[in-house]
């Protein structure tokens, strides 16, 4: 069985060697081909006198030739590397049962022979010759630099929206394509593995019997790449939120296109920039967070090489995402305005950098370095209000720029201080309800460690837990009273007192009017009770009184449509403060997953009462 297996494997081992002979010669005909027909346009060559007239689409889309034989050229090489390693395990198995050894061989040690073996030792990424390497290398570069430059000028010379489109589109082509060429040599020994590792799961399973039961499921490089964190979902809300109370307030004209615009270049390629930075320098603690799974940052291999080979790759993504932020910003001419934000976001992030390695150090300073982080994760929710507000056609000078930024600062600072304190519960063990020990893990982080201090009823005792001890992730730590001073609830008040100001600007109103005098009278008891609140009964009553009695009084006295926009601040405020009051990590980290199963559930339990119940168990059994 074996020895069939290996003879039909090498021969499929040659038939893919001639197929990818011939296809890297497609490839290279193509590209001078397609080089030389395009240089003959007149929108390529404008000093040619017989040029010819293309169009723009054709021009757009001619790359794609050469692109799709280049993609085929790699699944042929991915297809080489996993037939490498097997034949190599077939071989070293036929060893085992029939170990021949060759005699012309034998004076250089050679005990057995194994011809995959010995062509690895010269061919392979990982282990071969140097000189081999270095020259395929340069085979890759040479063929994917001439692709891209001949793409890049296309895109140049056409401009505009077409040469857009083109950058775009065929950039993140590219980058898939140099991703998979990375993982199918450097990262061949990986991806081997992970495919072994499905093999096993689905041959316990029929032909057609379905998919196999899922394991737990682990983020591959590519989506990260893709998307760096998902889970803060909830910041891609904040620029299109500003954009649209802006526009509404001031009954400006939206404009749609730079919204989408501002979004690409801000949150999906800066921004994902800097968080792929901050998850390269907490590679190693990520790997060992008790919510790992659930976070889905950098995935975390078991083999260093692999390791090594997912930190480059996002470092070199991270390049790209800026360097295509800037490129689009200088066809759009936005570039000094993305320069000023991410010179922004460049300072917070290495100022976050060094107080996060100061609080690290043994001595007085950390505490310090905790505060300073306190105060500092609220500037990019600022950044992003002014950035939206901005995008709506408001200058940066505006009352209602700088005021919103204000109160978005806080609103930042508050809910960053309650993930983490939430967080720092899911660092600790409990063998009795109200004893916590926490991990070494929350010891290194005293940003998250200080806030258990203001949880009232928990004390954190010093040592480690208990063998078998239950983890506090799943605890409400929150929905109890906690010490009026704690840091999140001056947050709260900072927020609210914000909130006032943003609310008169949003409305048009001063404080010296009936209507402004009302909203100051009837925030402030509910900004002042609602931490103070016991349960979440009485915070929701709070919550409610707080942001109902201003909308009315307003609603009185200034008209129903400043009404909306008094209650809009005091209930996001509010709103949030409440339900991280309620929740636990685990809650907080599996929200859309939780939030999917349920609507999954009602949807279900809507259609089942629509059709019946005895067509409803008619389909589903």
């Amino acid at each position: 069985m074996l020895k069939t297996d290996y003879e039909m494997a090498r021969e499929d081992e040659r038939t893919f060697a001639t197929i990818q002979a011939a296809v890297a010669g497609i490839v290279v005909a193509l590209l001078a081909a397609l080089a030389t027909v395009l240089t003959q346009t007149c929108q390529l060559n404008h000093r040619a006198k017989n040029c010819t007239e293309a169009p723009a689409l054709f021009l757009a889309t001619a790359p794609a030739i050469p692109f799709a034989a280049l993609a085929l050229l790699q699944l042929l090489g991915l297809v080489a590397t996993l037939r490498s390693y097997y034949l190599r395990a077939v071989e070293a198995e036929l060893r085992r049962v029939a170990a021949v050894p060759l005699g012309e061989l034998a004076g250089v040690g050679l005990s057995s022979p194994s011809y995959a073996a010995l062509i690895a030792e010269a061919s392979t990424m990982r282990r071969g010759r140097s000189r081999y390497r270095i020259l395929s290398i340069l085979i890759l570069l040479i063929t994917l630099s001439v692709f891209s430059g001949l793409t890049a000028f296309i895109a140049v010379s056409l401009g505009g929206r077409t040469g857009l489109v083109m950058a775009i589109g065929y950039g993140w082509a590219f980058l898939l394509l140099v991703a998979d060429v990375t993982a199918a040599t450097i990262g061949g020994r990986s991806a081997f593995l992970r495919l072994a590792e499905q093999l096993a799961v689905r041959q316990g399973t029929g032909l057609l019997a379905g998919n196999p039961p899922r394991g737990p499921r682990r983020r591959g490089l590519l989506s990260y790449l893709v998307l760096p964190r998902p889970e803060d979902w909830v910041k891609w809300l904040l620029i299109p939120l500003a954009f649209t109370v802006v526009v509404l307030a001031r009954d400006l004209t939206p404009q749609w296109g730079r919204l989408l615009l501002t979004l690409l270049l801000v949150e999906y390629l800066v921004y994902a920039a800097r968080y792929q930075v901050n998850d390269i320098r907490g590679y190693a603690e990520d790997a060992v967070h008790p919510e790992a799974a659930a976070r889905m940052r950098l995935p975390h291999p078991a083999d260093p090489a692999a390791r090594r080979l997912v930190v480059v790759c996002s470092a070199l993504v991270a390049a790209v995402r800026l360097v295509t932020a800037f490129g689009i910003a200088a066809a759009t001419g936005l570039t000094r305005g993305l320069l000023a934000v991410t010179a922004v976001i460049a300072v917070v992030g290495m100022l976050y950098e060094y107080l996060r390695a100061a609080e690290a150090r043994p001595g007085g300073a950390r505490r310090a370095a905790a505060v300073g982080l306190w105060l500092l994760v609220g500037t990019g929710y600022a950044l992003r209000y002014a950035v939206g507000a901005h995008a709506a056609g408001l200058p940066f000078g505006d009352p209602l720029v700088w005021t919103g930024a204000l109160y978005a600062y806080g609103l930042g600072v508050m809910f960053v201080l309650l993930t983490w304190v939430l967080e720092a519960s899911a660092y600790c063990g409990a063998p009795r309800p109200r004893r916590w020990y926490a991990s070494p893990a929350l010891r290194a982080k005293p940003h998250l460690l200080l806030l258990l201090r203001h949880v009232r009823g928990v004390t954190v005792m010093s040592g480690t837990p208990p063998a078998g001890s239950p983890g506090c992730g799943e605890v409400p730590v929150l929905r109890g009273r906690c010490a009026p001073a704690a840091p999140w609830n001056l947050a709260y008040w900072a927020t609210v007192a914000a909130a006032v100001p943003f609310a008169l600007c949003l409305t048009g109103l001063t404080p010296g009017d009936a209507a402004g005098v009302w909203v100051l009278a009837a925030s402030a008891p509910a900004a002042a009770l609602l931490p103070l609140a016991g349960g979440p009964t009485a915070r929701t009553l709070l919550l409610t009184a707080g942001t109902v009695l201003p909308a009315v009084g307003v609603a009185l006295l200034a008209g129903p449509g400043a009404a909306l926009f008094t209650a809009l601040p005091f209930a996001v405020c509010g709103g949030l403060y409440t339900s991280f009051r309620q929740q636990s990590y685990r809650d907080l980290k599996h929200f859309l997953p939780d939030l999917t199963a349920t609507t999954r559930h009602t949807a279900a339990r809507a259609l089942r009462a629509l059709v019946g119940r005895a067509t409803w168990d008619d389909l589903t059994h």
